[in-house]
């Protein structure tokens, strides 16, 4: 099979799909099967959560935003506080995660008074607009959200210089810089953020930013990248490495185990590579029968996909019907 990536800019493409909003890797762990829910910690607990959060930008907090129950406990444990911008903002993105627009002002106010979280939030929630149980609370506001971005990365926040370097490079909501888009994404790459590490080893790949082709180089960062959860970056070397690279530092089976477990965790990418592979019997042994049940994984998109290969439609189990079958034998 032949690469099908070919060089800039469809590489630099591919970074959209790694967007700041995307830099968690729990986002990825979760993309599967929900894990039960946790009990909601004390109202303490909640709160120190949150300003944990704050305070430390590499503590998660796309997490418990996504966690009304611990939220709302949040609340009630961040209600007193001695006024500090940081335990202010903490209260702001609990009562936020709890569906409450009270919330906002208090992010606004510590973003304003200097706090690295709430910049990038604040950023990240103005370029589409924030809503909260279907009302609009932040409108989209590019020359803010930019003004926000900067403040944030130049304060030293990872995923804000990470995410103002995509700006950058890409240059839809500002002025393109491949030499600013660097520089940030050094910045961040050096915080260890994956998607950085990303965009950095597509830069020396392709010479970008007046920087020499390094294949040694960007295959070093690219593999860091996988190694900390980024699923582009994994699906990147699982390509390269069924398409013949010898430079990935991965054996086939490596990227055979690298591109299941990424389809099965519903990854389209992975979805098309592995399903094409077992296709065509690259690398593996011919099996069009697992080919399309990799295919379905990929739900409608697996079906575009699966036509794309000229094979006709494709057909996939209905998961519902064992499961009801199994009632009526109840």
């Amino acid at each position: 099979m032949t690469n099908p990536i070919a060089p800039s800019p469809l590489y630099f493409g591919l970074l959209r799909l790694t967007a700041p909003l995307a830099a968690s890797v729990l986002a990825v762990a979760l993309a599967g099967a929900p894990a039960p829910a946790a009990e909601a910690p004390s109202p303490a607990a909640a709160c120190a959560a949150f300003r944990d959060a704050v305070r430390d930008s590499k503590a998660p907090m796309a997490p418990l935003l996504e966690r009304p129950d611990v939220a709302r406990q949040a609340v009630i444990g961040c209600r007193r506080h001695d006024g500090a911008p940081e335990d202010a903002a903490a209260l702001g993105f609990a009562l936020i995660a709890a569906g409450e627009a009270g919330g906002v002002p208090l992010v606004r106010a510590a973003a304003e008074a200097g706090v690295g979280e709430a910049q990038y939030w604040l950023a990240l929630w103005s370029k589409d607009g924030l809503a909260l149980d279907g009302r609009a609370v932040l409108a989209p506001n590019t020359v803010d959200r930019m003004r926000l971005l900067r403040a944030a990365a130049e304060r030293g926040h990872p995923l804000a210089q990470a995410a103002l370097g995509a700006a950058f490079l890409v240059g839809e909501e500002i002025a393109q810089d491949v030499e600013q888009a660097l520089y940030w994404h050094r910045k961040a790459a050096a915080q260890d953020v994956p998607h950085a590490l990303l965009a950095l080893g597509m830069m020396h790949r392709n010479g970008a930013a007046g920087l020499a082709p390094d294949r040694e180089k960007s295959m070093d960062l690219i593999r860091r990248a996988a190694d900390l959860g980024d699923a582009t970056a994994q699906w990147l070397l699982a390509l390269w490495t069924t398409s013949g690279s010898p430079h990935t530092g991965q054996t086939i089976p490596e990227a055979l185990d690298a591109l299941e477990r990424l389809s099965k965790a519903g990854d389209m990418r992975a979805v098309a590579t592995l399903g094409g592979l077992y296709w065509y019997g690259h690398d593996v042994p011919q099996d069009r029968a697992y080919a399309r049940e990799i295919f379905c994984r990929g739900g409608k998109e697996g079906g575009v996909a699966f036509e794309a290969l000229g094979a006709g439609p494709l057909t996939c189990p209905d998961p519902i019907a064992p499961a009801l079958k199994k009632g009526d034998e109840l």
